[in-house]
């Protein structure tokens, strides 16, 4: 199962070898293109058909497709489910249809570290709950 825009399904395409870290939705964004058919859904589906009502701390490191399945969930509608911090990798942000790092800072979200391959957002929500 992945995240993404909208229930569906698609080909999940493998780098071929031990390293899956190297597998993503998109063709491109993965060394060979092995594939098998995997579901998608919304990542606000995802958490409230596990029973998440909130998000501290998500990891998205989806190998170029970080903005179609964070983008959907910060939206107004889905609020309540706006992660806390959110550290994104921007290795493969060649790939993005939408800029995330640029919607994050226009939620409020702020740089709190930069790694050059991965960088942590935290919204302001966070500095209230440290306090």
């Amino acid at each position: 199962m992945a995240s993404g825009r909208r229930a569906a399904r698609c080909a999940f395409f493998s780098s071929g070898g031990t390293n899956i870290g190297t597998a993503s939705l998109l063709p491109d964004a993965a060394g060979r293109k092995e594939s098998v058919d995997i579901g998608i859904v919304p990542l606000a589906t995802a958490l409230r058909d596990r029973g998440i009502d909130h998000v501290d701390l998500l990891k998205i490191d989806i190998e170029g497709y970080e903005d179609r399945a964070l983008m959907p969930l910060l939206v107004r509608d889905h609020q309540a489910l706006w992660p806390r911090a959110v550290l994104i990798e921007t290795v493969l942000k060649r790939h993005w249809a939408e800029d995330c790092l640029a919607r994050l800072e226009a939620l409020d979200y702020r740089v709190a570290g930069d790694t050059g391959e991965n960088v942590l957002f935290l919204h302001p929500m966070t500095e209230k709950l440290e306090s």
